[in-house]
């Protein structure tokens, strides 16, 4: 994505989700993907997906915060953030490197995130 390859990138995260029976992780790749790529209608539907199987099986707070971003939503990113951190999710010392969640790093708010 950073390198204007959205096609290729949601080739690759859809293909991965499929081989991986639809895990969340690739699904909100996914999602970014679409968002970026200016598809909003299959980046929400893939949001509706992630948030609607949150209640009964694990998913990654960081993956929803992922669609988020690529749909331009940053306030919702950081409020699935602020939640992955209240679950003390690993992924969270990775965000800093994560694509998905570059429009985030100029913002003040990344910081407080990095430092909890």
């Amino acid at each position: 994505m950073r390198l204007g390859q959205e096609n290729e990138a949601i080739e690759l995260f859809e293909r991965a989700a499929t081989i991986m029976d639809r895990l969340p992780f690739f699904l909100g790749f996914a999602g970014w993907a679409y968002g970026v790529a200016g598809r909003a209608n299959e980046a929400r539907a893939l949001l509706d997906e992630l948030i609607t199987r949150a209640p009964h099986e694990y998913v990654p707070k960081t993956s929803i915060g992922y669609v988020l971003c690529g749909l331009g939503q940053f306030d919702e990113a950081f409020a699935y953030l602020d939640r992955a951190i209240d679950d003390r999710k690993p992924m969270m010392s990775l965000t800093a490197y994560c694509p998905p969640f570059d429009p985030l790093l100029q913002d003040p708010r990344f910081e407080v995130l990095l430092a909890a």
